[in-house]
């Protein structure tokens, strides 16, 4: 977020937008684990949500070694194992207590989506659904930021002329601070429900604070873009 703000203040509008998707790809995760009622069913996807970044190392390490086998990246590997920890993170899916809790929670997570309506189909995502599904499911305002800027956004990180076409280098506040106006109001928006949705996932009691703070900063930034038009 420190970064999206100093990006802005020079000028940077379609870079710190790019900036913007990552915290909104967090914040409608978080608002997915959040989104049952019971609080059974959160505590399954939560455990999906930290135990997934896990998984994911344990499966590339399985790459690396099948690398190794072919001889190839030797020097990428050599390199990667010599400043390996001895406290690696895959040692979290190890032990029967730990696969237990993720089969159980896989469970629990294909029973709700069976009841939302949705079919596990994206390996690769810890919820087995698109961030499309989850923007669908968790609704507004996040399905709106998908479609409309997330989307674009995109095209601009991944290679694809649609992205190119559209990206001019550097956004000069000149514009009225479309982009820059756009990469704050993305940035904050999903920054401040990711501190309110990790304060009620780990019960911590400070939603009367947090919406405090919310509502100062966006009347802060609402005053300063005001006075950015009418200059």
């Amino acid at each position: 977020m420190k970064a999206v703000c100093d990006l802005c203040s020079k000028g940077y509008g379609e870079d710190a937008q790019v900036l913007g998707r990552t915290i909104f790809e967090n914040a409608i995760n978080l608002t997915f684990v959040c989104k049952p009622d019971f609080k059974e069913t959160r505590d399954c996807l939560a455990s999906l949500y930290i135990l997934h970044s896990a998984k994911e190392q344990q499966n590339k390490q399985r790459g690396i070694e099948e690398l190794k086998k072919k001889g190839k990246c030797k020097e990428w590997i050599e390199d990667l194992e010599k400043g390996k920890s001895s406290l690696d993170k895959q040692e979290l899916m190890e032990g029967a207590s730990t696969k237990e809790v993720l089969e159980a929670a896989e469970k629990c997570l294909k029973e709700y989506l069976r009841k939302l309506g949705k079919k596990p189909k994206d390996k690769r995502s810890w919820s087995s659904i698109s961030l499309k599904d989850m923007s669908e499911i968790v609704g507004e305002p996040y399905e709106c930021y998908y479609h409309f800027i997330y989307w674009s956004l995109s095209k601009l990180v991944h290679p694809s002329t649609l992205g190119s076409s559209s990206y001019h280098g550097v956004s000069h506040p000149s514009d009225e601070f479309g982009e820059t106006g756009r990469a704050l109001q993305i940035s904050f928006d999903c920054y401040w429900r990711i501190v309110f949705m990790v304060d009620k996932i780990f019960e911590l009691g400070f939603e009367e604070e947090i919406n405090q703070v919310g509502q100062a900063v966006w009347e802060l930034v609402e005053n300063r873009l005001e006075k950015a038009r009418s200059v």
